[in-house]
């Protein structure tokens, strides 16, 4: 018993000691700024969406192209990895700047289409000849989802893709 009542106290302790303190008097006000809630991020949303609109258009229809190819594991599918990769590889480096060039944007569609740029990297760079791996798939599918808030911030602002 003893020994447990000596881990809990130092568990305690160290909880204890990690916690910052605050007191009344001490000013707990950033120099840094930060992005809040009710910063309207409109103007940037809205550049930026129409920024990367055309690349959005382009990535879908790149993919299209290659899931018309044929079922994953045919030899026209298999073929079509490599042109695939390469306009993937492209895509990237045309989008990247966009996104990286861009920081008063809301954080949501930032994360978003950041997500959506390296699941679909990642997706392109994973993929291999033969059957679709469950990796694959996975991957394919959390692109279709990330895209889903960049989606929603551009067609609200009136940008299509």
């Amino acid at each position: 018993m003893a020994i447990l009542l000596a881990t809990v106290a130092l568990v305690v302790g160290i909880i204890a000691i990690s916690r910052p303190t605050t007191s009344p008097n001490r000013d707990t006000s950033s120099s840094t700024p930060t992005t809040s809630a009710s910063t309207d991020t409109t103007a940037a949303d809205r550049k930026l969406c129409e920024a990367i609109a055309p690349l959005i258009r382009e990535n879908a229809d790149t993919g299209k192209n290659f899931v018309n190819l044929g079922p994953s594991g045919t030899p026209a599918r298999d073929a079509g990895i490599p042109d695939y990769q390469a306009s993937v590889s492209d895509w990237v480096k045309r989008i990247q700047p966009i996104v990286d060039q861009s920081p008063y944007v809301d954080p949501f569609f930032t994360r978003t289409l950041q997500r959506f740029i390296d699941d679909t990297r990642i997706y392109a760079s994973s993929i291999r000849p033969g059957p679709e791996n469950d990796a694959d798939a996975a991957a394919w599918n959390d692109k279709l989802v990330a895209i889903g808030g960049p989606f929603d911030v551009c067609h609200k602002l009136g940008v299509q893709w």
